[in-house]
């Protein structure tokens, strides 16, 4: 797979991104790491299609057109436009295997110009020009052109390919017959991209409570429902073969990390919506979730989350390692790439962790995870613009292709250390 990103922010000109099962976005701070967990979130949602996609979805917050539009300075001013894209040619023969938007600036407001989705079968190009869409859509050797008028600002591009459904029956059932159903097959490809169930955890989590006593179990990418999560999967036996991966993998990476033996809730009432505590057990008797390691209350939203997400998701990380001590990093890094490997969940995680990066280099080593399937993208940043290199893997875990720049900066400690003890 590979995410497109071109003009936005720090991404000046055209960057295809490769984001394989497990992606790490390595660089310095504003870099364009966030950006690009921001995009991929973007071109991943089904809102897409109705013309209209959500760049303030939490937790990311792109602003209007002149925060996201790349802005070089002096005679190159501010991009006319920018565009996000992601090609999948590893689909199947069925579904989309590429989309790309482009946007212009509306009143402050980016607003979509352009898209097209391709498929193995032909593809469909739209324009926008204030109220009136026009469309060409390609299948083998045939080629039509159709225009509309935008009646809604939110325009469902669904209905457009029904609109061109329409159109098209009369015409070709006259002059090409054969190609009716070829046009169905095809429309029907495109008007059901594949897209990829994807959730973003945020790089703060939701503070730890003693107590909880409002039932609120909606997504937030801070975990601020994980505790009622909880709360659900040890009270209700209904929940089955979930509730028992979830508490298993728990207890794993509990073990592993060091950070704890066990997770309970405890209810403080017997009607259902009474209050409850999340009690952790350490070392002998549990204590409240709030006594203990604040690492331990930061962890549990990226187990849990990661858990249940839907298999063939993506999951979109943002420096998982907040608050973890070293062996707790590497040991959610191995959680992680076993739940990937697994469930066939797709990591794209932002860090600055030399503990997660090792890890992952180790299992890769030990066979867990082929290294075909994971990648490093270097973020490197060259005044306000950045490029994005891909560094790989060996089946040892070895790096290839760095640049010089990557780790430059640990280098140069080490000498100056080295420096210094010589001059003693």
């Amino acid at each position: 797979m590979k995410l497109i990103i071109e003009n936005v922010r720090c991404f000046s000109g055209r960057h295809e991104l490769p984001i394989r099962p497990i992606t790490l976005l390595v660089g310095e701070n504003s870099s364009g790491k966030t950006t690009a967990l921001g995009a991929l979130s973007v071109i991943t949602n089904q809102t897409v299609l109705r013309g209209m996609p959500k760049f303030d979805t939490p937790p990311y917050d792109w602003g209007n057109y002149y925060s996201i539009a790349t802005y070089r300075g002096g005679r190159f001013g501010r991009a006319k436009s920018f565009g996000l894209g992601i090609q999948d040619p590893s689909k199947n023969e069925r579904g989309a295997t590429g989309l790309y938007l482009c946007f212009r600036e509306t009143g402050g407001q980016p607003s979509l110009s352009k898209m097209r989705i391709t498929s193995r079968r032909g593809a469909l190009d739209v324009q926008v020009e204030g109220e009136q869409v026009c469309a060409v859509l390609e299948w083998g050797e045939h080629r039509r052109k159709f225009s509309l008028r935008r009646e809604i600002p939110e325009f469902d591009f669904r209905y457009l390919l029904h609109r061109l459904v329409v159109d098209l029956q009369p015409q070709e059932s006259q002059k090409h017959s054969v190609a009716v159903p070829a046009v169905y097959q095809m429309l029907d490809e495109l008007l059901t991209p594949r897209f990829i169930p994807t959730i973003s955890l945020a790089p703060v989590r939701t503070k730890p409570e003693r107590t909880y006593d409002r039932f609120k179990d909606d997504f937030t990418p801070e975990g601020d429902h994980v505790p009622y999560i909880l709360y659900k999967y040890f009270e209700s036996p209904a929940n089955g073969r979930g509730a028992k991966d979830l508490i298993a993998a728990l207890r794993h990476f509990g073990e592993i990390s060091g950070l704890f033996r066990s997770v309970t809730v405890k209810k403080l009432g017997k009607r259902p919506g009474d209050p409850f505590q999340v009690l952790v057990s350490v070392a002998g008797r549990p204590f409240n979730l709030t006594d203990v390691g604040y690492g331990v209350s930061q962890s549990l939203p990226i187990v849990v989350d990661s858990m249940r997400a839907p298999k063939g998701s993506m999951i979109l990380m943002q420096q998982p390692e907040v608050h973890l001590h070293p062996q707790a990093q590497a040991a959610l890094a191995t959680l992680l790439v076993q739940m990937s490997v697994a469930e066939k969940k797709q990591l794209v995680i932002e860090t600055h962790s030399d503990h997660i990066l090792d890890r992952v280099r180790l299992e890769i080593a030990r066979g867990t995870v082929p290294c075909e399937g994971v990648c490093f993208l270097y973020f490197e940043k060259h005044g306000l613009e950045t490029t994005v290199h891909e560094l790989t893997f060996d089946s040892l875990g070895n790096l290839i292709g760095a640049p010089p720049s990557y780790r430059r900066f640990f280098l140069d400690e080490e000498v100056a250390l080295l420096t210094k003890s010589q001059q003693r």
